[in-house]
């Protein structure tokens, strides 16, 4: 990426990897986090000239320094003298200059270009005593420093304790729980509640979290121009043109606490409350690959027919030129490939396999939760969105978890395991020719037991034999499924066949303009929270994530024993200097409980044991297939693109024929909960794949 000037001096973008380790930070008080100025110039001057790309007189300065290091200084004793030290180094040794920092740095920007180690001498010395590892051959990734099951933050590592758990015994099966984090301490009192309201109602409204297209003002209406297949602002009455909508793409940081309607969605309806109660606040979204974010700061509490979901960005930009967007639609498009599930609630499995089963998952614009409704994704010869499936079951299988090495677990978690993330559920059909034996789904069933995303359409047909399950890859997850006067209001017809080309397309864009991916070598980006994953500064105008100068989770743990009333008399001490500090900051008023309530738990083993009651039956076209196996057979997490076509899928580089059935299915009368049984059925899968790679129909 070429640098750009802004004003004086050359501003030169960095690459997104970074070894950064954000909890090695000074332990003395008398150090303080400054602006790194000295170390943006120096090593921005001294990598154009390594890359003979310097002209005299010119400044140049890098945009930010890798995540994870920060500038600190302490004034030194009897002088007015600050020494500054560069922390965030995985061996937790600090750097005293920007010409000892420069050679891992330049390490850093070059990491997938060669295993070799890093030769700054943080890393030596680490080498020389063994602390650290310098390179994960194969793998391009810098080991941190060995520190058991803890994350970076120092909070018990849940997952890799639980692994370790099932490589001791040998099978496990019991409830996700982290006690030891105020974070999810303080999702107890608001998480469940928040699903379970947004799944209820309508599919269109928005949810938190999510991005979509707005705009601030509105002349006349935005209605479809049918003539010129376009969205313009108009006058109803008048037929007066108004122009494009001048979109911007945001972040929903609140949303409506009065019901929304779907007479909402294209006219400002009278309601109860003001616009900051019966609105929903967006936020401009700003650029991802950036540490300017200043665009958080415009934001608005809006009606709903001011906003339109961003998976359909294409149509509803459709006239105006690309150089007249405005740059929040880059931004946004950027992270359309990237994910983050929600409450993991429950780990299952038997060595050296396992399943984590999820609430929720972030994908994209959208939030995706057990209980809707998502369109199916076709395979990319296909231009045509078919298929819907009513999810029941969201799962992080984790494969050949006795493969890794002891220094793999210290990698990152999708890095460590291979991980596949696949959808349950039962699957349907608008269209008759792809329907099982021509079964229908009666009108009363589809409003008494389907996701409300399902309602309002004409036919809906059975798309497998109902009395098994349907598994979805994420790769094959397009979107929500809204609701027929939805579509109609927005496209003039009830349709579930908008926004492919437009999801396509933004994903590609995402896989190669978003540095997390660029650097990875993956098509995806995975997040541990919706706002790493997002990259954002403020929300809601406060500092969250990495930006949260106020964040302390070692701070926050020793209140922990005194919330749970077992805090002994020199606990109950530190709980009280904790306290001191952490109230005028952010009280956790509500955090009284490390536990899921009885009513929850039993709920969650009610949604597996039905989820897991039948045979995930894959009877879908061969690239689905051979995608989803791939997956789960190499475990590596990223299928095929989107647009690459049937053809590139065989070893010989033929076109398979279209076969369906792909799969042995289980009766769902015989329960497949074992983990064997879940082997039996990723073999067959492996197996069929092999067969339609060869050109052969399915055993």
């Amino acid at each position: 990426m070429p640098p750009k000037a802004t004003g004086q001096a050359i501003t030169v973008p960095i690459k997104g990897y970074s070894d950064g380790d954000a909890s090695h930070r000074p332990a003395d008080d008398q150090y303080n986090m400054i602006t790194p100025d000295i170390y943006l110039e120096k090593l921005a001057r001294q990598w154009i000239e390594d890359g003979g790309k310097a002209n005299s007189g010119k400044r140049y300065v890098l945009d930010r320094l890798p995540k994870g290091y920060a500038l600190f200084a302490r004034l030194r004793q009897g002088a007015k003298h600050e020494d500054k030290y560069l922390y965030g180094h995985p061996s937790h040794k600090y750097f005293d200059s920007p010409a000892r920092f420069y050679p891992h740095f330049k390490w850093l920007m070059e990491h997938n270009e060669s295993d070799s180690a890093c030769s700054c001498t943080v890393c030596a010395n680490a080498r020389t005593k063994g602390t650290a590892g310098v390179s994960a051959k194969g793998r391009g990734k810098h080991k941190i420093q060995v520190r058991g099951p803890l994350d970076l933050e120092r909070t018990p590592d849940v997952v890799t304790a639980l692994v370790e758990k099932l490589k001791q015994r040998g099978a496990v099966d019991e409830q996700i729980l982290e006690p030891q984090s105020m974070d999810w301490r303080a999702e107890r009192s608001s998480l469940p509640a928040r699903i379970k309201k947004e799944t209820a109602q309508y599919s269109f409204t928005l949810r938190l979290g999510e991005l979509v297209l707005w705009v601030r003002e509105i002349q006349g209406e935005i209605i479809f121009d049918k003539t010129a297949s376009e969205f313009k602002m108009m006058d109803v009455t008048t037929d007066e043109d108004f122009g494009y909508p001048p979109w911007m793409a945001g972040v929903v940081g609140q949303v409506a606490e009065e019901t929304v309607r779907p007479e909402d969605l294209l006219m400002e309806t009278e309601k109860d409350f003001n616009v900051n109660m019966s609105g929903f606040r967006v936020e401009c979204f700003p650029d991802p690959s950036s540490e300017q974010k200043g665009y958080s700061l415009q934001y608005k509490y809006l009606p709903l027919n001011h906003i339109r979901p961003f998976t359909f960005w294409q149509q509803y930009l459709k006239g105006t030129e690309e150089k007249d967007w405005h740059p929040s639609i880059k931004h946004a498009l950027t992270v359309m490939s990237s994910l983050s599930v929600i409450e993991k609630f429950r780990f299952k499995g038997t060595w050296p396999n396992a399943t984590i089963f999820c609430k929720g998952l972030y994908i994209g614009s959208e939030a995706i939760f057990v209980g809707d409704a998502i369109r199916i994704m076709p395979p990319s010869n296909q231009t045509q969105v078919t298929d819907v499936l009513c999810v029941k079951s969201i799962r992080l299988r984790f494969l050949n978890l006795n493969h890794q090495t002891d220094e793999d677990k210290y990698l990152e978690e999708e890095d460590r395991f291979g991980i596949v993330l696949y959808l349950v559920g039962k699957a349907y059909t608008t269209t008759r020719k792809r329907s099982y034996q021509n079964m229908t789904v009666s009108p009363s069933e589809v409003t008494a037991s389907f996701p409300p995303g399902m309602r309002g359409y004409n036919e809906w047909f059975h798309l497998h034999d109902p009395t098994h399950n349907y598994l979805v890859s994420k790769d094959r997850v397009l979107g929500r499924c809204f609701e027929a006067d939805a579509m109609a209001m927005w496209f003039g017809h009830p349709t579930i066949d908008v926004g492919l080309e437009g999801v396509r397309t933004a994903r590609l864009h995402s896989s190669e303009n978003d540095l997390r991916i660029q650097d990875s070598g993956k098509r995806w980006y995975w997040g541990e929270t919706r706002v790493e994953v997002l990259d954002l500064e403020t929300l809601n105008g406060l500092d969250v994530g990495e930006y949260d100068e106020t964040r302390d989770p070692a701070l926050w743990r020793k209140l922990i024993p005194a919330i749970d009333g077992v805090a002994g008399k020199n606990e109950t001490v530190e709980a009280a200097k904790a306290s001191a500090v952490v109230a005028p900051i952010s009280p956790f008023k509500t955090v009284k409980s490390s536990k899921v309530t009885d009513e929850e738990a039993t709920r969650d083993k009610e949604d597996i044991e039905e989820s897991e009651a039948s045979g995930e039956g894959h009877q879908e076209d061969e690239e689905a297939a051979e995608q989803l196996v791939d997956e789960l057979a190499e475990g590596v997490g990223f299928g095929p693109r989107a647009e690459e076509g049937v053809e590139d899928l065989s070893e010989k580089g033929e076109k398979v024929q279209e076969m369906r059935d792909v799969m042995m299915i289980e009766s769902e009368s015989e329960e497949s909960e074992s983990e064997s049984e879940e082997e039996d059925e990723i073999d067959s899968m492996r197996a069929g794949a092999k067969r339609l790679k060869l050109g052969h129909p399915p055993d």
